[in-house]
Order: structure tokens, then C-alpha cells, then sequence
């Protein structure tokens, strides 16, 4: 990433420029507009080709946060163009072109709701106590 001199691009917050949020292997590239977005993914993508990788275009994404009515942009790696998404999920948390979190929420409450089903027979189980279940129940 340092390689690929992106510190000028991106969004400006409070006097800083971020271009990227990264943990492990995900990455989310930034940027204020689409110019900047496809120069900022060109040299990422350049610098990676000279360190021997390759930008996955199947699995990149965009999401470009517009006002009602604009088009959408096409960006491309190599010639194919990336798949715009109205969201995508990043460290575990869904991202919204609305930045509701609603989405999130209700994704969330399917996974709790799978792991309770999944614990049925421990909740019908009347061999076992009360406490028990409400100490699993609670999380503790």
C-alpha cells in the first residue's frame, strides 16, 4: 500500500487524507470521487503487479455513495468492470450506500435467532437447570 503513493487521494477528514481501511487480507479503498477512486485503485492494483499480485476483480466491489438520480460510474481492473453494490460486508458488519444500519441490525438478530433454534433441545431439556440455561442464555 505504501508503495502505491495514494496519501494525497482519498477523503479528507480532519485535515487527513484516508484512502484505505485495512485488517489482514480486506481492504476498503476510498475516495471523495470517482477520479480519485480509479487513479487510487490503478496504482494500488499497479504496485501489487510489481510485487507479483493480482487484484481479484470477481470478489472487488464498489459501492459509490451518490445522490438520488446520478448514474453510477464504471471502474475497471484490466479491462473488466467491477460490480457496483448497493452494499457489501466488511469485518463482520454490513455497509449501506444509505449508511443505515438497519441491514446490519436484521442480520444480526437472524444469526442470534438460527443460534437459538439451534439450541432447542437444551431449552426443552428439563434435565437441565434453570440457571444453567440463563447463564447460556445471557451469554455468560
Amino acid at each position: 500500500m505504501r508503495e502505491a503513493d495514494i496519501d494525497q487521494l482519498g477523503v479528507k477528514i480532519n485535515g487527513r487524507n484516508l484512502t484505505n481501511l485495512r485488517y489482514a487480507d480486506d481492504t476498503a479503498l476510498m475516495s471523495d470521487n470517482i477520479t480519485s477512486m480509479r487513479r487510487i485503485l490503478h496504482r494500488v492494483d499497479g504496485s501489487g503487479k510489481k510485487a507479483g499480485l493480482k487484484l481479484n476483480a470477481k470478489k472487488t466491489k464498489v459501492m459509490q455513495l451518490k445522490p438520488e438520480n446520478s448514474s453510477l460510474y464504471d471502474v475497471k481492473i484490466d479491462q473488466t468492470v467491477l460490480e457496483n453494490v448497493e452494499d457489501f460486508k466488511y469485518l463482520g458488519s454490513v455497509k449501506t450506500i444509505d449508511g443505515s444500519c438497519s441491514k446490519d441490525i436484521k442480520m444480526r438478530i437472524g444469526m442470534a435467532k438460527k443460534k437459538m433454534i439451534e439450541l432447542n433441545n437444551v431449552w426443552k431439556d428439563h434435565n437441565i437447570p434453570i440457571e444453567l440455561k440463563l447463564k447460556l442464555l445471557k451469554g455468560l
